[in-house]
């Protein structure tokens, strides 16, 4: 019971008020909330019944909010808007307890990472995507991923770091290349070849900005990017991450050449923000 004797008015009667607010008419009303016009028309009277002062002016083939009907709608638009934010706040928190969002700025080091965190953390779900480093950045602040892998360390006191890895990208072309017999190859030397390419995060980025006078064609499943590797003579690039087993044949007829340039030396750091050091403990010591 409310002060002054008032019942508690359920959350479904405020928004039958508002959507009247809205409309300003109860067949509209009614056909926005998918319910019958009897039902609101007594959801109105019930209303005006609790607050215990006129709400509408009524005559013989209409019915219209008052001055107090009309504060009485928008406060109640306040009510039902905070609502909403708490069941999607404690849903939110009750969802970052049983699931941990995992953002990362290449493939390659999320595998054994996930491995990992799936031991520590059994009875969690565990998701995961490649994003752009300033979307990770951004996603780390407002909480859309609790940890992220980034290609460097920042510098923030506010955050945690561990490093996970290293990639060295590297060509592969084939032994009949022009090029095959180099010791070392640097992106200038490459720029214009058309070349396969395996979608990965912010390699691909830094590849375009090396080699603006080349063309990719871009693969972004992994198992369709090694069938075309066994039908084409493209280059393409590789890392220890994806080199074959010994006993696969697909890259018999190439050979594998480091990149001069020193980009394609990179470090990942597991990150996240020191509020969830706790948490996530075992990941970073």
């Amino acid at each position: 019971m409310l002060s002054g004797g008032l019942q508690m008015i359920n959350y479904f009667s405020l928004q039958q008020l508002v959507a009247f607010y809205e409309t300003s008419t109860l067949s509209r009303a009614s056909a926005q909330l998918h319910i019958s016009q009897p039902t609101i028309t007594r959801t109105m009277k019930k209303i005006e019944e609790e607050f215990r002062v006129p709400l509408f002016n009524r005559t013989k083939n209409s019915i219209k909010l008052n001055e107090n009907g009309v504060l009485a709608a928008k406060l109640a638009e306040k009510i039902i808007n905070q609502t909403d934010e708490m069941i999607n706040t404690v849903r939110a928190l009750d969802k970052s307890t049983r699931t941990i969002s995992l953002g990362s700025c290449a493939r390659v080091p999320i595998s054994d990472l996930i491995n990992r965190m799936a031991m520590f953390y059994p009875e969690t779900s565990i998701s995961s995507e490649v994003k752009g480093v300033s979307d990770l950045l951004d996603c780390l602040e407002n909480n859309t991923y609790q940890m992220i892998i980034l290609p460097f360390e920042p510098a923030s006191s506010n955050l945690i770091t561990k490093n996970i890895g290293e990639e060295h990208l590297k060509f592969c072309i084939p032994k009949s290349h022009h090029f095959a017999n180099k010791k070392t190859l640097s992106f200038e030397e490459m720029d214009g070849q058309s070349m396969l390419f395996y979608q990965n995060g912010f390699w691909e980025e830094l590849i375009h900005e090396k080699m603006p006078n080349s063309h990719f064609l871009v693969q972004n499943e992994r198992y369709s990017f090694h069938e075309l590797i066994e039908s084409s003579i493209l280059p393409f690039f590789i890392s220890e991450a994806f080199l074959p087993a010994k006993s696969d044949n697909r890259l018999k007829d190439r050979v594998i050449i480091p990149i001069s340039n020193p980009e394609v030396h990179v470090s990942y750091y597991l990150v996240c923000k020191k509020e969830n050091k706790n948490r996530f403990s075992v990941l970073f010591y």
